[in-house]
């Protein structure tokens, strides 16, 4: 195996050596131009020259530097997305609320007072009816209480006294009812009970 091994071993270099010649007679037939390569050297020395006269321009890429270092932070932190509704009532509607709301207070005032012109005006006809009545006690008495009135100005306080006296007086003989009621048929139930 090992002479197997050799053998390809020396193919292969052998090989190469062709390949290598191959090369070489191609570079030795290549012309050669060595004031071509001069021209080109002179004219990278001039570039050369010229590149180094030209001035750098520093703050340039100074602030193109932190320019990018600003940008990549700002690209770096991902972007809220927050929708924020604000809604706005316009003032016209706060208007036209405040409008409707004194119109429903006027025209409330205004039913107020038909409502208690129409009981004056309900009283006054009571009251001239009454004296229209032909019966001389009856008129007698309105006038007398006509005059009543004017003489004694606390009248209507001592009316609505006497009111509620009696309101009271009646809602006490009420609850005295309802109590003798409750004690006659607690009698009854006691009665039942004896017998």
């Amino acid at each position: 195996m090992s002479e197997l091994l050799l053998n390809t071993i020396i193919d292969k270099l052998s090989m190469q050596s062709m390949d290598i010649n191959a090369i070489r007679e191609k570079v030795e037939n290549l012309p050669v131009n060595l004031d071509v390569i001069k021209d080109l050297q002179t004219q990278l020395s001039l570039v050369e020259n010229t590149i180094q006269k030209m001035p750098f321009p520093e703050k340039e890429v100074k602030q193109l530097s932190f320019d990018l270092n600003r940008v990549i932070s700002i690209l770096q932190q991902p972007v809220k997305n927050e929708v924020v509704n604000h809604h706005h009532v316009p003032k016209l509607i706060y208007i036209t609320a405040g409008l409707l709301l004194l119109l429903c207070i006027i025209c409330s005032g205004w039913y107020t007072t038909h409502d208690k012109l129409q009981n004056y005006i309900a009283g006054d006809t009571k009251y001239r009816y009454l004296k229209l009545d032909t019966d001389r006690t009856l008129q007698g008495l309105l006038f007398f209480t006509d005059s009543f009135y004017n003489i004694h100005p606390k009248m209507r306080d001592d009316v609505i006294a006497t009111e509620k006296e009696n309101e009271e007086r009646t809602e006490l003989q009420q609850q005295a009812d309802e109590k003798q009621k409750e004690a006659d048929a607690l009698r009854l139930k006691a009665e039942q009970k004896r017998k």
